[in-house]
């Protein structure tokens, strides 16, 4: 059983003294304990972890979306320069890619270049495709769809 004395309760785990803000409410394991175990059980029923945060989400769909929402007016700037960093890593560490899709991006405004109907279904909302990034004016006109398609295949032979 727990001690209780003047807002002071023993832990029945650690033994420990511990002020009552250190449990929650109607519980016997300071809050230190109760984390200990959680991460102990969810380690070992991941599954069940995975059901429970998953039905927590469905649940708590609203709040989740509002708490993003607030979350991320709050850290603007955070995401901002977060956001910038990763652009300038990835430049750095994509410089082909980047410079073929800008000289295809100037090519088209300077109208040099046309866009071609989708080479696999004819959709005329198409975007270019390389096939090697050291040729930047040789791509396929590919629909957004028809070129998911293309790298998932891309990506299953590698």
């Amino acid at each position: 059983m727990v001690a209780e004395e003047n807002g002071v309760k023993t832990c029945s785990n650690c033994k420990e003294a511990k002020p009552e803000s250190n449990y929650s409410k109607g519980k016997y394991q300071c809050k230190s304990c109760q984390a200990i175990y959680a991460l102990a059980y969810h380690k070992k029923h991941p599954e069940q972890k995975k059901a429970h945060d998953r039905a927590y989400a469905r649940k708590n769909t609203k709040k989740r979306l509002e708490k993003q929402a607030l979350w991320r007016l709050e850290n603007a700037e955070k995401i901002k320069a977060q956001r910038s960093e990763y652009q300038k890593q990835y430049r750095i560490k994509n410089q082909d890619k980047c410079k073929a899709r800008a000289i295809v991006g100037t090519e088209i405004k300077a109208k040099r270049l046309l866009k071609q109907p989708c080479m696999k279904c004819g959709c005329e909302k198409v975007e270019a495709h390389h096939e090697d990034y050291s040729k930047p004016l040789e791509i396929i006109w590919l629909c957004v769809q028809c070129h998911k398609a293309i790298h998932r295949i891309y990506k299953n032979e590698y």
